[in-house]
């Protein structure tokens, strides 16, 4: 992993204690970001580092300047779950990314899932 250097990050947070949280239901949540440096594969930082229960995203896609979408898998199985307290990171997406290009990311969360954290819980890094 030392090869890889964080293109883009926001840390996560957690809510105060008293606050309950909300639910997320059958949510797709697609971010765009122009990424400043050139690689040729992408990793994706996942994290569940303040959740009380595992993530699970049914789908996870990472794009390029405008390319095709490739699928993005966790330990080789495209449903990526997070335990809670974790952040581990993809595996390699084979994209060649240049710095100023485009990269977009889209995930998928079906069913209900209660949120007691706040931020982006991903973050690309490039090789």
């Amino acid at each position: 992993m030392s090869r890889y250097t964080i293109a883009w990050a926001q840390c996560p947070w957690a809510m105060d204690t008293h606050t309950p949280g909300f639910a997320v239901e059958d949510h797709t949540q697609t971010i765009s970001l122009q990424n400043n440096l050139s690689g040729e594969g992408l990793r994706i930082r996942f994290s569940n580092l303040y959740g009380h229960q595992p993530l699970v995203f049914s789908g996870v896609t990472a794009s390029c300047g405008g390319g095709p979408a490739l699928p993005v898998t966790l330990n080789g199985a495209p449903l990526i779950t997070v335990p809670p307290g974790t952040e581990p990171y993809s595996d390699v997406i084979p994209l060649w990314v240049q710095a100023g290009e485009w990269i977009t990311l889209t995930t998928r969360v079906d069913g209900s899932r209660q949120v007691r954290g706040i931020g982006m819980p991903f973050s690309p890094c490039l090789l």
